[in-house]
């Protein structure tokens, strides 16, 4: 159940489905979605991009505030969340050899970038 009091970047990772990508308390893995997963962009402050898949293990009150201290060595500008929906593919398409995980079977949502703090 998603709560009322959620931090901005929890409400900005909610599927068009209804089913949260982030949500609940800080002890909770987070939880994915059939269908999608969530990396995210580590944004230097030279605006280089270094794209990551996001752990399941990760907090999700904290994510963005954990993942600029974890990457503080880069010196990062901000986290960009982005979420992967995996497309229904043809027959005809598979038989051409696209894959789930293809980028081609993907639709991707970039979300706005979350500020590191110095």
């Amino acid at each position: 159940m998603i709560r009322s009091r959620r931090v901005p970047i929890i409400s900005a990772l909610l599927l068009s489905n209804g089913a949260a990508v982030a949500c609940g308390r800080s002890a909770d893995p987070v939880p994915r979605s059939a269908g999608s997963f969530v990396r995210y962009q580590i944004v230097s402050s030279e605006g280089q991009i270094e794209e990551r898949l996001l752990p399941d293990t990760l907090s999700p009150t904290d994510a963005a505030a954990h993942l600029c201290r974890q990457h503080s060595v880069a010196r990062p500008r901000g986290i960009r969340f982005v979420v992967l929906h995996q497309l229904t593919i043809t027959r005809e398409q598979y038989l051409h050899g696209v894959r789930p995980a293809d980028p081609e079977a993907l639709r991707r949502e970039t979300l706005e970038e979350v500020p590191c703090g110095d």
